[in-house]
């Protein structure tokens, strides 16, 4: 470790310390943050300095508590702002709008990204924007002289494009997670459509009779897809649930098999072997890795298949999802003029509906896998709008 990462070390350990409820400055505090900001100006090409702050999350532990706990107009107050607005200066600008080419460098610049999402989450939490909307309330009063409530600064942001949106259901991903994603983003970006028309897309999914509710953030009209501005649905109620396994490909055959009980690895390996992997011959396989597929994959590798090696939590990039998107639609119209009392009744409205879906449709999906994955290449292994 360098002398000046042992510096940031000590300097934040001088911060101050958080006893759960309020954030206790050390005398030299003060210091301490003007000492970091020349840091960070001296930092080098590389930013190891600024990924050693973010590693040790200083921000969240230190800085922010330390903002909704600073009341008074002072140089802390003034230093601490210049040292959040430096911290999270967006990645891309740090390398002048270039992204870096070498292996070393698109690391530090995932990193980097990864710490700054980080901080997007702890600026989500309503502590913070409190602390900040009272600190521009301040200014405005005492820079402008004028008298500001918290619904004039509200009605302003909404002017400004600033409003309530519903938060985007996607996965968190980790940096690791955007290195395979950008990996297989970059080792399939020169295939053609004729190669995408010899892939078959399988996977699983769940039906049940009840609607998820829709949860509300605020967020600028270009930022769905933010970290802050997404919605985990993982947990499911079991009342009228039907368990589907799918299969789409551009030629067909495009097949649904319900599970009659719970759907598991062993279930899934048996439904490979006797029904789905002689109806898609000689065609790539491509499925994700969880974890009630993993015996299904060992199976379809032993028998000679060729399967994609599919990066986790990239569901934008497998076609089927969208084809269980549509799926979902039409059921959901449907269940508000019917009454599913029963799981048959519900296996019946989802047999019905798939057969609405136009095979035209399936065949887009699968024929955008190209778009896809500049998307990814584009958002340097983030979520896309797929």
């Amino acid at each position: 470790m360098s002398i000046l990462l042992a510096d940031i070390d000590a300097t934040c350990a001088a911060l101050g310390f958080n006893d759960g409820n309020v954030y206790h400055f050390e005398d030299d505090a003060l210091q301490g943050l003007k000492h970091l900001i020349w840091i960070l100006r001296r930092d080098n090409e590389i930013h190891e300095h600024r990924r050693h702050i973010g590693r040790g999350q200083v921000l969240q532990t230190d800085l922010l508590p330390m903002l909704m706990n600073q009341t008074e107009e002072n140089d802390m107050s003034d230093v601490l702002l210049r040292l959040l607005v430096n911290l999270t200066n967006p990645t891309l600008l740090l390398y002048r709008e270039e992204l870096p080419k070498d292996g070393p460098g698109r690391r530090n610049f995932l990193e980097l990204t990864e710490i700054l999402q980080g901080y997007k989450a702890a600026f989500s939490l309503q502590p913070v924007w409190a602390a900040l909307g009272k600190r521009l309330q301040k200014v405005l009063e005492i820079d402008l002289k004028l008298l500001v409530c918290r619904k004039t600064i509200a009605t302003v942001l909404t002017r400004n494009g600033i409003k309530n949106y519903v938060a985007c259901p996607k996965p968190f991903l980790s940096m690791l997670n955007r290195i395979k994603r950008l990996r297989f983003a970059m080792k399939y970006r020169d295939w053609s459509w004729q190669q995408w028309t010899n892939v078959v897309c399988i996977d699983e999914k769940t039906i049940q009779t009840y609607a998820n509710g829709k949860v509300m953030v605020k967020r600028r009209r270009n930022e769905r897809y933010e970290p802050r501005n997404l919605v985990s649905r993982e947990t499911q109620n079991s009342k009228n649930k039907v368990n589907l396994v799918g299969m789409v490909s551009c030629d067909g055959p495009n097949i649904i098999y319900s599970v009659s009980t719970k759907l598991n690895g062993n279930r899934f390996e048996q439904l490979m072997k006797k029904k789905v992997e002689k109806l898609f011959g000689n065609k790539i396989v491509l499925i994700d890795n969880a974890k009630i597929h993993l015996k299904g994959l060992s199976y379809l590798r032993r028998a000679g298949h060729t399967i994609f090696d599919f990066p986790p939590k990239s569901a934008d990039l497998n076609p089927i999802e969208n084809v269980w998107g549509i799926l979902q639609k039409i059921l959901n119209k449907k269940m508000r003029n019917v009454c599913i009392s029963t799981r048959t009744e519900l296996l019946e409205l989802i047999r019905e509906s798939w057969k609405e879906i136009p095979v035209i449709f399936i065949q887009k999906c699968l024929l955008s896998m190209t778009n896809r994955l500049k998307d990814v290449i584009r958002m340097q292994g983030g979520q896309t709008r797929f």
